[in-house]
C-alpha cells in the first residue's frame, strides 16, 4: 500500500530477524506460529481474517500482529469474537452484534497504537515498530521514544510536576 524506503534502522532489524531465525533453526528450535497447535493456529488465521477487513490489507502484510494476537486470544470473550466475527466477514455478513463491535475496536487500536488495553490485564506494548501509527511518517522520520526513552516509556502516565 505504502512505498517502503528502506532506512539503516530497518535493514538492521530486518538482518537481525533472518539472522535470528537462521541461527534457531540450526539448532532445533522453531518459531513460535510454527509451533501453534491446531486450534490456535486456526484461531490466528481467522485473527489475520478480521485484521485484514479492518485495516483493509492483505492478509500477508499483517503477520507482526502475532503478538496482538497472543494478548487478544488470552481473553476471556478472545476466542468467541474472533471467531464470530471472521465467521460474518467470510460469510459477507455485517450485522455485528454491539460486543463485536466493540471487539472490532478493541483490536484496530490494539493494532494501530501497538499497546494492548484491558481492564484487568497490565498495559502493555504488542507492536512496537510495527504499529500502524508510525507508518505515516516512516520515510520522514524515526521511531519515537524507542531511541530516547527505551522500550515501553509512552504506554505510562508521565511524572506529575
Amino acid at each position: 500500500m505504502y512505498p517502503k524506503h528502506h532506512t539503516r534502522r530497518s535493514f538492521i532489524k530486518n538482518t537481525l530477524k533472518i539472522a535470528l531465525l537462521v541461527s534457531a533453526s540450526l539448532y532445533g528450535f522453531t518459531p513460535a506460529i510454527a509451533s501453534l497447535d491446531v486450534s490456535t493456529h486456526t484461531a490466528f488465521q481467522d485473527f489475520l481474517i478480521v485484521c485484514s477487513h479492518l485495516t483493509q490489507e492483505p492478509k500477508r502484510n499483517l503477520s507482526f500482529s502475532y503478538p496482538a494476537f497472543k494478548s487478544v486470544h488470552k481473553e476471556p470473550w478472545g476466542k468467541e469474537h474472533i471467531q464470530s466475527c471472521a465467521e460474518k466477514i467470510k460469510n459477507n455478513n455485517n450485522d455485528f452484534t454491539d460486543g463485536e463491535q466493540w471487539f472490532l475496536g478493541h483490536v484496530l487500536t490494539t493494532l494501530y497504537l501497538g499497546v494492548y488495553y484491558h481492564q484487568d490485564m497490565p498495559t502493555k506494548r504488542v507492536l512496537y515498530d510495527d504499529a500502524m501509527m508510525f507508518r505515516a511518517t516512516q520515510d520522514i522520520a524515526p521511531t519515537p521514544f524507542i531511541q530516547a526513552l527505551g522500550q515501553n516509556a509512552w504506554t505510562t502516565k508521565p511524572l506529575a510536576q
